[in-house]
């Protein structure tokens, strides 16, 4: 018979420790499970901290806090928190972290990159106002904007693999960013339900394995179900090679208050009273996230 410190113990093993799920046919080439003591700060031998000025290019209002373990720290049970504060004089401060390791498919090939995490509960939509101002997001930039000489946005690619906001509620956004050959910026969309205030698993899929080419693809899954596919046939040559056969490198952020670039706002709206008096920062609207994994095809 256990004891009570034992039953404890045991269901705080089980219920808080994430593996990196395997997948048939894949290997788990990079990951992270962010073990480790709680309040320290993520592994910078993978992750490139944002700093104060990082990330400013939708006029969002929060400073990245590139001190690794205040806004950004592990929760000690196999997590990472980012969390949302406010000082004293009413600066707002989160974080975002970059892998420091790209990403590519090869041709023949299929990878998947996925996280499992949980953020702040949009099921209220705007008119709880407690998430007023709040977009996490996990996605992807292409390698080339980093690079010396940089690729500009949206030349470079972007591939976002779930976005959140009060305006979408219970709506997960996904989204590309390119500029086509036609010389035109695009955007293409897709969405899917989820329940708020739980853990959800997000993934893309690009898929370079066909024989038929046009049948390449990208395909955002949530929790294992596709809910949005682009191929290769649907866009010209340029557009395909921008988002599915280059370098991508991942990122995970908590942004407080934007100008532009919303998820589900397609024109330019006044974010004066966002985030408004009504917003709660703190642990209660944070993004807690139990693992980052990349999986190339066997």
């Amino acid at each position: 018979m256990l004891t009570k410190l034992a039953q404890v113990s045991l269901l705080f093993a089980s219920s808080s420790l994430a593996a990196i799920p395997a997948k048939t046919g894949y290997t788990v080439t990079w990951s992270d499970d962010f073990e480790g003591p709680q309040g320290q700060g993520v592994d910078t031998t993978k992750w490139n901290i944002a700093g104060p000025e990082d990330g400013k290019q939708n006029g969002e209002w929060q400073r990245y806090n590139n001190w690794n373990d205040d806004n950004t720290h592990l929760s000690g049970d196999g997590q990472l928190y980012i969390i949302p504060k406010r000082n004293s004089t009413g600066v707002y401060t989160s974080g975002r972290i970059e892998s420091k390791s790209n990403f590519h498919c090869p041709l023949g090939q299929s990878m998947i990159v996925q996280s499992e995490f949980r953020v702040p509960d949009f099921s209220a939509g705007t008119a709880a106002g407690t998430t007023d101002g709040y977009w996490p997001a996990f996605w992807m930039l292409g390698a080339s904007y980093r690079a010396d000489p940089k690729t500009e946005w949206p030349w470079c690619g972007e591939r976002d693999i779930f976005e959140g906001s009060p305006f979408k509620g219970s709506n997960g956004i996904c989204a590309v960013h390119f500029h086509d050959g036609n010389g035109q910026n695009r955007t293409l969309t897709g969405s899917a339900y989820y329940a708020g205030g739980q853990y959800h698993t997000w993934a893309l899929k690009v898929d370079r394995s066909p024989a038929n080419t046009a049948e390449h693809s990208l395909v955002w899954l949530l929790n294992g179900t596709p809910f949005k596919t682009i191929t290769k046939g649907s866009l010209d040559s340029a557009s395909w090679t921008a988002l599915g056969a280059k370098s991508y490198y991942i990122i995970l952020n908590l942004a407080i208050g934007a100008r532009y670039g919303w998820p589900g706002v397609t024109e330019e709206m006044n974010f004066t009273n966002w985030p408004s008096n009504d917003t709660v920062t703190g642990f209660v609207n944070s993004m807690r996230i139990k693992y980052v994994a990349v999986y190339h095809s066997i």
